[in-house]
């Protein structure tokens, strides 16, 4: 994105939907990037894998119920 990043956006949109679930994807193999992130919502990294994504979607979805 060429004005802001997933975590910048992401806080953006927490302003307005405080509850909304957040899916962060990257092909970023930079850990300290993980965890400053992990504090908005869920991550996955590249090469995605179909069940994982299932999964963490999931994951997200239960945490609201």
């Amino acid at each position: 994105m060429p004005l802001m990043g997933g975590k910048e956006l992401s806080e953006k949109i927490k302003e307005i939907y405080p509850d909304i679930a957040i899916l962060f994807a990257s092909g970023y193999l930079d850990e300290s990037i993980h965890k400053d992130i992990l504090s908005n919502g869920e991550f996955i990294n590249k090469p995605y894998n179909f069940d994982e994504i299932f999964s963490r979607i999931r994951r997200l979805l239960d945490k609201q119920e």
